[in-house]
């Protein structure tokens, strides 16, 4: 059952220390359950060259297209020179369609006066953000809630659902979209999110490369199997696993 469906993974990542993950990245595309992959760029704390850094995700985006392969440029709000980065990482590659944060990986704790200017940069540019969330003090998703007011024409991503209340909270709220992997793959988080902000607000990603810890499989047939039994109906699973990445990020079918 799980060959009939296809997914869009929101959420996969590059990492240049890693020389074999590009190879991962390019295998799970070749994946037939694989309509997609919204992938993060590597960007350690250190002061290297993003363009350099993410030399093959760029080149390996350019050769299968922002259809296939659209990008999240990683920023740390905390440097100060994350604006330079951006716009580097933006001038080398088209295929860049959103911000991804990180904010236990960047050392700070979301505040609306630290990233304003990211949702500001996001909303010039027209482009979606992404952010990790876990259960702490200022990394969890109601500490973006005066983000999303101000900023309602930036369509923002929560990774993880953390906290699972607030996720379904945040998800009634302007253009925000709930990514459950990792703290959120449980069925309440599927049942609050679609009662409270309608299944359209889910997608489905798995933190790639990998799944769950000590899982030995293809996560993709995983994903698909777990959609089955979190949500009501075929149109539902099929909005989860495709097609609200499909609409939100403007992909041609």
């Amino acid at each position: 059952m799980a060959s009939d469906f296809t997914v869009f993974d929101f959420h996969f990542h590059f990492f240049s220390r890693d020389g074999s993950n590009i190879d991962v990245v390019r295998g799970s595309l070749q994946n037939p359950a694989v309509r997609g992959i919204l992938c993060c760029t590597d960007l350690p704390l250190s002061d290297h060259d993003p363009v350099a850094l993410n030399a093959p995700l760029f080149s390996l985006a350019a050769d299968v297209g922002r259809n296939k392969l659209p990008l999240l440029a990683t920023v740390h709000p905390s440097q100060q020179n994350w604006r330079g980065r951006l716009a580097k990482m933006l001038d080398a590659s088209a295929e860049i369609v959103g911000i991804k944060l990180h904010p236990p990986a960047g050392g700070y704790e979301v505040t609306e006066a630290l990233l304003a200017p990211v949702f500001e940069a996001a909303s010039e540019r027209k482009l979606i953000v992404a952010s990790h969330t876990c259960p702490v003090p200022g990394s969890s998703a109601i500490a973006f809630l005066p983000l999303v007011r101000r900023f309602s024409d930036v369509p923002f991503v929560i990774y993880h659902a953390s906290t699972h209340e607030e996720s379904a909270y945040m998800s009634m709220r302007g253009d925000v979209y709930v990514e459950p992997s990792w703290l959120g793959f449980f069925r309440p988080v599927f049942d609050m999110v679609g009662k409270l902000g309608g299944y359209r607000r889910l997608l489905a990603g798995t933190d790639g490369p990998g799944w769950f810890s000590g899982f030995d499989g293809d996560p993709y047939d995983d994903l698909v199997r777990l959609a089955l039994g979190m949500l009501p109906d075929d149109v539902s699973v099929r909005a989860f696993l495709c097609g609200n990445a499909e609409r939100l990020l403007g992909l041609i079918s």
